[in-house]
């Protein structure tokens, strides 16, 4: 990092570092968190800022971020379809207790699902 930072590399002349693998809404619950902030969670905070966690290997984030999307009443029959629909586009396997919960979700409130935008 230090050398990315003050090197001859492109981060040291611009004095920005850019993480093309994070969300800019899965940074801001990365560094809330870091400086024990809410965290300011949705449902899509919450699964980007799980997969950065993943990449990134902080574990009691992921761990948090999985409570919330397996927990939170926030997860309804639209934000269960943007859930699943954000880790296609993220290419990343949802835990099979997240994905029962989105599809059980989705199937249950099927009438919201389908008149809601995202379908």
């Amino acid at each position: 990092l230090k050398a990315a930072l003050y090197g001859e590399f492109q981060e040291g002349q611009t004095c920005e570092l850019t993480l093309k693998d994070v969300a800019v809404d899965a940074f801001d619950v990365m560094i809330r968190t870091a400086y024990n902030l809410e965290p300011k969670l949705t449902p899509v905070r919450a699964l980007r800022a799980f997969v950065a966690a993943r990449l990134y290997v902080i574990d009691d984030l992921g761990a948090y971020c999985l409570h919330y999307l397996q927990s939170s009443e926030d997860v309804d029959g639209p934000a269960a379809l943007q859930i699943l629909n954000e880790s296609l586009q993220l290419s990343t396997n949802l835990p099979e207790e997240i994905q029962h919960r989105c599809w059980t979700t989705v199937l249950t409130e099927s009438i919201k699902v389908v008149q809601s935008p995202l379908f």
